[in-house]
């Protein structure tokens, strides 16, 4: 759990005790929203104190993925007059707007080295929810074995990231995305396309050997993934810092999980865990390519 000491901790204590951010976080539809004119609008006083809480009064920066697509957002015109205290884009207010965003990832002014990342619904598809989602509490709980194999072996060119989970005041206990949400340290990466070619002088030739000097990282790395089962290795989740070592910085379950209200969530099949396993190595090999 969040230490009491971490410095986002009091902030999200204060951010969730505004009306406007539980109605918005918290609140669940029954439904998906539909895209195009069917999203059911908010009232405009309710999305300017949406807009007030999230980015003049408590956060720098934020950033969201929701279910409309470029051609969602092409077909609606914004009213000129919604309030825009934050200087957002079309995009932006459009997305805020018309539907609960899918993804938030918050950033505190006084606590700018941690992120916040905040899961509001999964569905199967656009028309059916999946309740009890574990997918944004299970980015803790993978870190967990990433720094465990770390310290194990002690592997010295991979970094400990630091994730915690924070309960949302008032929420049940049970541990689900609805009720808790994801505080992860915030490093200073390279932009991902010149990460990703950090990675390119790792091999040579048509045959990919590896070079001699980067035999050892790729063997920590390599112990990493097929530790953990991390499914995903590309240049936006495995970054090389600037002291050299090597970073997991999403250690997301693949898919969409749910239903389940205890930690058998956590213990995946052996087929699974093979199947993650391999996808993580060959999106490692692509890495490298």
């Amino acid at each position: 759990m969040l230490p009491n000491d971490n410095p986002v901790k009091a902030k999200l204590d204060e951010f969730f005790a505004e009306r406007a951010v539980r109605k918005f976080i918290i609140e669940r539809p029954k439904a998906p929203f539909m895209v195009g004119y069917q999203l059911q609008r908010k009232t405009r006083e309710v999305q300017q104190q949406i807009l007030q809480a999230l980015v003049n009064e408590y956060v720098e920066s934020f950033k969201f993925n929701s279910f409309l697509t470029s051609q969602d957002i092409t077909d609606i015109n914004l009213d000129p007059s919604y309030p825009n205290p934050a200087g957002l884009n079309q995009n932006q207010l459009i997305r805020l707007s018309l539907g609960q965003p899918r993804h938030l990832r918050l950033i505190f002014p006084s606590a700018q080295d941690w992120i916040v990342k905040i899961e509001k619904r999964k569905t199967v598809n656009q028309y059916t929810l999946v309740p009890f989602s574990k997918q944004n509490v299970g980015r803790v709980f993978y870190n967990l074995k990433v720094n465990k194999i770390i310290a194990r072996n002690h592997l010295d060119k991979i970094y400990p990231l630091k994730k915690y989970l924070y309960h949302i005041p008032g929420q049940p206990e049970e541990l689900n995305d609805d009720n808790y949400i994801v505080v992860a340290e915030r490093l200073n990466l390279p932009p991902a396309p010149f990460n990703a070619t950090l990675f390119k002088k790792w091999v040579e030739g048509e045959n990919m050997e590896v070079l001699p000097e980067y035999q050892e990282i790729l063997t920590q790395i390599i112990q990493v993934i097929t530790f953990a089962g991390l499914f995903d290795n590309n240049e936006t989740n495995v970054y090389k810092l600037a002291n050299g070592q090597i970073a997991f910085i999403d250690t997301e379950r693949p898919a969409i999980g749910g239903g389940e209200e205890n930690e058998s969530f956590f213990q995946r099949d052996l087929k699974t865990f093979y199947e993650n396993t391999l996808a993580g190595l060959s999106s490692l090999n692509d890495l490298l390519k």
